[in-house]
């Protein structure tokens, strides 16, 4: 069984690590958000950007899992599988989980 770790936002270590923004264009101002389990980019339009007053472009890894389901798919082939919290049965909130059942 593989242990799930939640995808984060990549970390700064200067301006190589930082990217276009696909709203803004500002090519030093986005963060791409990272799979947690693989530490590699999930897509490159996932992530935010740093102009939260003028540009606010925050495309979060649930939101993209929703509108591209087949990428989800492939995430679950892969070994990262997603569980989205549609059933009582789950543990607790956030982007996704384990079943309840599984911490028994």
């Amino acid at each position: 069984m593989n242990i799930y770790i939640q995808p984060y936002l990549e970390k700064y270590t200067g301006k190589s690590s930082r990217h276009k923004c696909p709203k803004c264009g500002d090519p030093h101002s986005f963060a791409y958000y990272l799979d947690g389990n693989t530490g590699e980019v999930i897509d490159k339009a996932v992530g935010r950007c740093n102009h939260e007053s003028g540009c606010g472009y925050h495309y979060t890894p649930k939101q993209f899992f929703i509108d591209n389901p087949v990428e989800k798919r492939l995430c679950q082939n892969a070994g990262t599988t997603f569980f989205y919290a549609q059933s009582p049965d789950f543990h607790k909130p956030g982007l996704c989980y384990y079943p309840k059942f599984l911490y028994l």
